[in-house]
């Protein structure tokens, strides 16, 4: 049959693509089809109404309920095999057999309508050309949705155009050219349907090949995100496990200082003294990008003037704009901003700090200017300045531009990425300007102040002249190096320390009549239990409350936020002991 070489011929016209994905199309063609179905069903009915009513005049009622009950018959069969095909939601291989019954349902229903052009024949001849005209309508309409499958379009069109123009060539033979130029009409149609299936495969091909590879894009994301939890988490563990023995060097050179006896040793422990500076510079701020990542990082958004801001940078960074011959300038005036000022000082000490370090000679400008909405905060160097290529780069890790041997004197490339993440959270846009041996300018866009709003500096409760000397401090770490690090440190500082491996141990000195004035615990302990849970279970046993410091060397996200979450002040190792005597004078204030 007709349709059937037709569907023949469309799966030559594709066997030269992969079976695979020629089946696909195919099962997508057959889908597209069945969609219209329902409406081109449907439409079948006012159409029949109109062409019952024309040729009533000249044809026995009877004939013409046979006809609308035909009709009747193929729209109910299209209906119900959309259903069906709706319900059973067919598999890839099942779907040339949906697409062989599509055929046989269009050819029924180009059948029933073949019949109309002999029957208005017993019409008037204006009628009758009406009829083969509205007919005609019908065909060219159906090529839109009929040609997603060319087989339907097929099988509908041909029956019907067939008989108009066999009509005139048979019936109305003086009209005989009528019924050639429908026969050239319907061969322009087919074509025309070859055309648009061919658009509409090539669309679909076009689709799935963008669908494979959004999913290949997301396979990939997943793939880089799985990496990149994988980093995280061995960057913590490595951080902890690296972090451990710099923490026992750092407390014991500290130790260390107050016993030399000769210029010798003081210039060796200098230097170690450096080296450990600079692992000590790596970690923190590696730390800091993990607590911008885990959220931890609460800005405190208050007025404050600028110029406080760039005096205590000014006296940081002058000295080492001098050591290399460069020029330097603050030009602050007396803005007021809305930010985070502790935050601010972060962002800017590292934008300057870049300046000072890529720049060899000629000037840096650090400005705030009061533009309309906002105060324009800028930190501009005569430095190599950054290809436009390259600008997006300098804000990742460790990416560095004029340091390919890695000199450490020339930062880690963290600072910028700090600085990025910084600007996100205190939603500070942050404007790059720079061009190839013209240097490089970075803007902050910061709200303007009040200058009523300005808070005062809160003075610290502090009790004049306590002295730690004779405290007892509870030192609870699972590091044998650790403890005895702290035991050493403590005593010089005149304190009495007790130092444990464990929360159990520590309640059991307490339990026995130990009475800390201060607890310090590791945050990682023994037997998944932490610092937190350990200063808690003291402080449950003296029945008073009693101050805690934490210390840890994780940068795990989900650690940081645990315990920040304590009410415990929190530390990252390793320690600076001169920040460590700080926080233990205060909480022992």
């Amino acid at each position: 049959m007709l349709f059937y070489s037709v569907s023949t011929r469309v799966s030559q016209m594709t066997s030269s693509q992969p079976k695979a994905t020629t089946g696909e199309v195919q099962a997508e063609q057959i889908r597209l089809l069945y969609n219209h179905f329902t409406y081109m069903s449907l439409a079948n009915v006012p159409s029949m109404v109109i062409f019952g009513y024309m040729i009533s005049g000249g044809v026995d009622i009877g004939i013409i309920y046979a006809w609308i009950c035909l009709i009747f018959s193929s729209v109910a069969l299209r209906l119900r095999l959309t259903s069906a095909f709706r319900r059973t939601q067919p598999g890839l291989d099942q779907m040339p057999y949906w697409g062989k019954r599509a055929v046989r349902s269009t050819f029924l229903s180009g059948l029933a309508w073949a019949i109309i052009p002999p029957l208005a024949t017993f019409s008037s001849q204006g009628l009758f050309l009406a009829v083969v005209f509205l007919l005609s309508i019908m065909v060219t309409i159906f090529l839109g949705p009929g040609s997603t499958y060319k087989p339907a379009y097929f099988s509908f069109s041909i029956p019907i155009l067939g008989s108009v123009g066999l009509t005139f060539l048979l019936y109305i033979r003086e009209y005989w050219y009528i019924g050639i130029a429908v026969m050239m009409g319907l061969t322009i149609l087919l074509h025309l349907s070859r055309l648009q299936e061919k658009t509409l495969i090539e669309s679909i091909r076009i689709r799935f090949e963008k669908e494979e590879l959004l999913e290949e894009l997301k396979k990939q994301k997943r793939q880089a995100e799985q990496a990149n939890i994988a980093k995280s988490k061995f960057l913590a563990a490595a951080s902890h496990d690296l972090r451990q023995p710099l923490h026992a060097l750092g407390l014991y050179l500290d130790t260390l200082q107050t016993q030399l006896n000769t210029k010798r040793q003081e210039e060796l422990v200098d230097k170690m003294g450096i080296a450990t500076a600079a692992l000590n510079d790596l970690f923190q701020s590696l730390l800091d990008i993990s607590k911008l990542d885990a959220g931890i990082v609460e800005p405190a958004i208050i007025d404050c003037p600028i110029n406080e801001i760039y005096k205590r940078l000014e006296v940081r960074f002058t000295p080492m704009a001098k050591a290399k011959n460069l020029e330097i300038s603050f030009n602050s005036g007396d803005d007021v901003v809305v930010t985070d000022p502790l935050l601010l000082e972060r962002i800017l000490d590292n934008l300057i700090g870049n300046a000072i370090r890529y720049t060899n000679s000629g000037k840096i400008t650090v400005a705030a200017v009061k533009d309309k909405d906002s105060v324009q905060v800028a930190v501009a160097d005569t430095g190599p300045g950054i290809p436009v290529h390259e600008q997006e780069n300098i804000f990742k890790e460790f990416y560095q531009l004029h340091n390919p041997e890695r000199d450490r004197t020339k930062g880690l490339g963290l600072g910028l990425s700090i600085v990025s993440r910084l600007c996100a959270l205190l939603s500070h846009p942050l404007k790059l300007e720079s061009e190839p041996k013209r240097g490089t300018k970075f803007t902050l866009s910061l709200p303007p102040g009040n200058p009523a709003n300005i808070a005062k500096a809160p003075q610290q409760n502090v009790r004049p002249g306590w002295d730690i000397k004779g405290s007892n401090i509870l030192v609870i770490d699972d590091e044998a190096e650790i403890r005895d690090a702290m035991r050493q440190l403590l005593s010089n500082w005149g304190c009495n320390p007790v130092c444990v491996d464990s929360a159990d141990e520590a309640k059991a000195a307490v339990l026995s009549g130990l009475k800390p004035d201060l607890i310090i615990a590791d945050y990682r302990l023994r037997e998944s239990q932490t610092g937190v849970d350990a200063i808690r279970t003291i402080i449950e046993a003296l029945r008073t409350k009693v101050p805690g410091i934490l210390i840890t060397g994780d940068t795990a996200p989900e650690r940081l936020q645990e315990a920040a979450r304590s009410g415990f002040k929190l530390l990252h190792k390793p320690v600076n002991p001169g920040q460590l005597r700080m926080v233990v004078n205060v909480l022992l204030a």
